[in-house]
């Protein structure tokens, strides 16, 4: 069941706005550590990343078309672009509603 427009036009701004707010609620007590605090945090979420990276980079190495690199480089190229082109839609649709 697909909601009316206008309906589901204002329930993603209600969502984008709740998400913008949590992002600022964290950011403005990120602000009020002491700057030290601050760098090991960045640095622990740096690190993080990192290694989320590392395992998925690692895991696609393995399992995605392992016997034939080229195309396993060229299909990965293309899912890559799709997914891209896929999460910008999302967000034009969340943020404009068109």
């Amino acid at each position: 069941m697909r909601l009316a427009k206008p309906l589901r036009i204002r329930m993603e701004k209600n969502i984008v706005k709740d998400i913008r707010k949590e992002e600022q609620t964290i950011f403005h007590h990120f602000l009020y550590l002491k700057k030290h605090y601050q760098a090991i945090f960045a640095f622990i979420i740096a690190a993080g990343g990192i290694f989320v990276w590392r395992g998925v980079w690692n895991l696609i190495d393995l399992f995605w078309f392992r016997d034939d690199l080229l195309f396993s480089n060229v299909t990965g190229i293309v899912f890559g672009i799709f997914l891209l082109y896929l999460s910008h839609r999302v967000m034009k649709q969340l943020v404009t509603g068109d």
